[in-house]
Formats: C-alpha cells, sequence, structure tokens
C-alpha cells in the first residue's frame, strides 16, 4: 500500500494575473496583463513603454507625449476580452503584451 511520500507532489499553482487598462489622460488605449496592482502601477514609468507609446501615431499625431499623464486601473470585462482576443498578436515588452483598444496609424503608410 503506498504512503503519502509515494504521492507525486501537486505543482505550485501559476500566478494569478489581472489584466489592467492603460491610459493616456483618462483616455484608454491599451489592455495587459501582470501579477499585481503595484507591478501595473511600475509599468507607467518604464522607459520602454514610453519609447513604444511616443513611437506610435493615431491619426497622423503621437499616441503619447511627455506631458500627457499615463495610469492604469483594473480592466473591465470588454477590455478584458479585448485582450484575450488581440494578445496572440501583441508584441511582448519584457513579458508584458499590450493589447491596443484604439485603432493605430499602419506604419507601413506613407504618410
Amino acid at each position: 500500500m503506498p504512503n503519502s511520500t509515494d504521492r507525486p507532489q501537486a505543482s505550485p499553482p501559476e500566478p494569478c494575473e489581472r489584466a489592467f487598462t492603460l491610459s493616456i489622460d483618462q483616455f484608454p488605449i491599451a489592455v495587459f496583463v501582470v501579477e499585481n496592482d503595484a507591478d501595473a502601477r511600475k509599468l507607467v514609468h518604464e522607459r520602454w513603454l514610453e519609447e513604444e507609446l511616443a513611437s506610435k501615431t493615431l491619426r497622423d499625431q503621437p499616441l503619447w507625449v511627455r506631458d500627457a499623464t499615463l495610469s492604469v486601473r483594473p480592466a473591465d470585462e470588454f477590455e478584458t476580452s479585448a485582450y484575450h482576443e488581440g494578445k496572440s498578436a501583441a508584441d511582448d515588452h519584457d513579458g508584458v503584451a499590450l493589447v491596443y483598444l484604439i485603432p493605430l496609424d499602419d506604419p507601413t503608410r506613407a504618410p
């Protein structure tokens, strides 16, 4: 008869990840998933994120300029769904995939 030491050990649970919405001046622009609120708040100070947002355009205007406020909040149901639908096509930066909620300009289109 097997004893308790013969039972396979349960693998540790996957970290619980949550979806958050990134806003520029309170306008929701993208959704991403991280483990907790602290990680979400840290994201707005990441240099790669600033560079990513500054390189994107919307209607031929920069998506983000330095004086615009970046903020995060928990994503709502619609935004979470948009993340899951778009994450396979999203670029991954330091383990964070940004799924944009808005139609960005096509960078291959001639101005």
